[in-house]
């Protein structure tokens, strides 16, 4: 193991952390952009920016109450061991503040 790779790893983590929260600050001023210009694909050099939509559905009580009962079926099984999981590991950084100790 090398000191060098979990600090680049802090630091890549860290640099798309704060890539992430700068992009999400953007996407309001394009979307806001691109509305009042009417249009929904911005091509630029090295590809585009379109606006993309999704659904959010809303159930009728009947169903939401269905999907209630299956949620605590759900926590039953898991609590009596006749549900199974599957797990998987990945690296967790918690501390992205580098310093060069």
């Amino acid at each position: 193991m090398t000191k060098e790779k979990f600090l680049r790893y802090a630091e890549i983590k860290r640099q798309l952390k704060e890539l992430k929260s700068e992009a999400d600050a953007l996407a309001p001023e394009l979307m806001s952009e691109m509305a009042a210009a009417g249009k929904d694909k911005v091509e630029f050099e090295g590809g585009a920016v379109t606006i993309g939509r999704k659904k959010t559905w809303k159930f009728p009580a009947e169903i939401e109450a269905m999907e209630a009962d299956l949620d605590e079926k759900k926590k039953e099984a898991q609590a009596d061991g006749s549900a199974t999981f599957e797990e998987s590991s990945y690296p967790i950084c918690r501390n992205s503040e580098i310093s060069e100790q």
